[in-house]
């Protein structure tokens, strides 16, 4: 959907409880259209009072009211040929509501104090966490702005019913605060994964960033296990306590074998040694599947994550194999430092590989 929406400049509506990324959603709103190289600018409506917020937005010209020594452009101003993005828009006076329909009508703002109306180019991305519609039928939310914001309706359901988005946000929140934190690139284990996907989140994105980044910074070694998920995660109860979701039950709990052979890595269902298959109909598949039989060998079909590590684990085995175990030519061949490939090594229990240098 974004795909389609992004390249327009049609008005966006994000609705969804707190959390759940709306925020992330409007970056890529902005990152994927023409509008890319201008502003992103974001204000967020609940956070500041009438009067602050509507200076905030629109300006105001010297001498517009007490202390406005010199004039000053808005938000809406400096976003020009850009993106606003408004937060908690549902949190917007009346009053304010009017003025910015206007600018959605007319395309122009006038600052406070000021006689001038100035031209604009703006795309608007609107959010909240509230029921606009409700709003809109109590009163209390105008229904022609509304219908100006609401071009594009965008629903995000809590974390807690898209788990399949967990093992890639999490994946994402890792390389952002290995990076950020200049550590080298850690790895989730399949457990960590599986105790990420058990919980129920309440706070949505917002909680799972709080968590990786807790457990980005508590990490010494090379992989992310659950017990540098604890702290920031409470005890397993109730749905919680139960076992790893049932399409990644099948054994999942090391990395799925592989080997290179020729320059193809070629897979083994997770939980089976090479060579071991599925008998036919065995039911070995996620979900009601039938076994997958491919590159992949019969039985169940390995997740993306299983996928991406076997691949992973066979390339450095093979670029350690072709160096004789020196590591340093080793991680020039895989363009990655050495100490990366050390953590990966460690990770993937490759340290017999490598030879002393």
């Amino acid at each position: 959907m974004l795909g389609r929406v992004a390249p327009t400049d049609a008005s966006v509506l994000i609705q969804g409880e707190s959390g759940t990324g709306k925020e992330i959603v409007a970056g890529l709103i902005h990152h994927y259209s023409p509008r890319r190289p201008k502003p992103l600018i974001k204000v967020n409506c609940a956070a500041l009072p009438e009067g602050l917020l509507e200076s905030e937005l629109f300006g105001y010209e010297k001498g517009a009211f007490t202390g406005a020594g010199r004039p000053k452009p808005g938000k809406l101003e400096l976003a020009d040929g850009g993106t606003v993005f408004l937060d908690e828009i549902g949190e917007m006076t009346p009053a304010l509501q009017a003025k910015l329909l206007r600018v959605l009508q007319e395309r122009e703002i006038e600052r406070l104090g000021g006689l001038k109306a100035r031209p604009v180019d703006i795309r608007l991305v609107a959010a909240t966490n509230r029921n606009l519609s409700g709003m809109v039928a109590r009163g209390e939310f105008r229904e022609d702005l509304f219908y100006r914001l609401n071009v594009v309706n965008i629903t995000l359901p809590p974390l807690r019913e898209r788990t399949g988005d967990i093992p890639l946000l999490a994946e994402f929140f890792v390389q952002k605060y290995c990076r950020r934190l200049d550590k080298c690139p850690l790895l989730l284990s399949p457990e960590a994964v599986a105790r990420l996907e058990s919980h129920h989140w309440p706070g949505n994105v917002r909680e799972l960033e709080n968590v990786i980044e807790r457990a980005v910074i508590m990490t010494a070694g090379p992989v992310i296990r659950p017990e540098h998920l604890a702290e920031g995660l409470p005890a397993a109860t109730g749905r919680e306590a139960g076992t790893d979701p049932p399409e990644r039950a099948a054994g999942n709990q090391t990395p799925a074998g592989s080997a290179w052979s020729g320059g193809t890595a070629v897979f083994h269902a997770p939980g089976k040694a090479a060579g071991d298959q599925a008998p036919p109909g065995s039911g070995a598949g996620r979900d009601g599947e039938e076994p997958y039989e491919g590159a992949f060998g019969r039985g169940r079909l390995p997740t993306l994550r299983e996928a991406v590590q076997q691949v992973e684990r066979s390339l450095i085995g093979e670029a350690l194999r072709r160096t004789g175990g020196n590591k340093s030519r080793t991680a020039r061949l895989l363009d990655i430092s050495r100490r990366a490939l050390q953590y990966k090594m460690e990770a993937y229990g490759l340290e017999r590989e490598g030879a002393e240098e």
